[in-house]
């Protein structure tokens, strides 16, 4: 449950975040956006990566240029989104477009990342189902079964994450955290 309601206040945010900023950018007379991109992609905003998006929807009408050649408008925010941009989750980004101006940006990781990035995930799940069982064990043999199995699954972690050059992060296997 709390890993669910951290990423349902991420989403959340991240949303409000969009939002604000294409309501701020429709406010100042600006159509265009352009989707970041970033490592470990997931592949439902793989297609969306570096095209140029309208707020509005009405981009048919005139075609866009950029300093390195015609960018043409790949979809409206709304087409975007019912095609699978911005699901929960989601970490890229909407920045504006200016014709002309902007470049856009270069392809970053591969799209193996995304798979690495989940399995990493889900050892960090493993590694700290497996503390939470020795914090609360009652017997020193269940105790020690559950700090083998946690030191185990670590070790997993660690050599899946240098064998794929990920940051580890502590903090998701730490059972100080506050996560309900």
């Amino acid at each position: 449950m709390g890993a669910y309601t951290r990423m349902a206040l991420r989403t959340a945010a991240h949303t409000a975040s969009e939002v604000g900023h294409a309501e701020k950018l429709t406010d100042d007379g600006h159509d265009l956006v352009i989707v970041s991109d970033h490592k470990g992609e997931c592949p439902e905003c793989r297609p969306f990566e570096g095209k140029v998006l309208s707020l509005s929807g009405a981009y048919e009408t005139s075609p866009q240029y950029r300093l390195d050649g015609p960018q043409p408008v790949f979809a409206s925010l709304a087409e975007a989104k019912a095609r699978g941009y911005g699901h929960p989750g989601c970490r890229h980004r909407l920045v504006a477009y200016f014709p002309g101006i902007t470049r856009t940006p270069k392809k970053q990781g591969d799209p193996d990342d995304y798979e690495h990035r989940t399995e990493q995930r889900r050892l960090e799940r493993g590694v700290l189902e497996w503390r939470r069982r020795e914090a609360v064990a009652v017997t020193d043999p269940a105790r020690r079964q559950a700090a083998a199995r946690a030191r185990e699954w670590s070790a997993r972690l660690r050599a899946h994450e240098a064998a794929h050059n990920l940051k580890h992060q502590s903090y998701r296997t730490s059972v100080r955290r506050m996560d309900g």
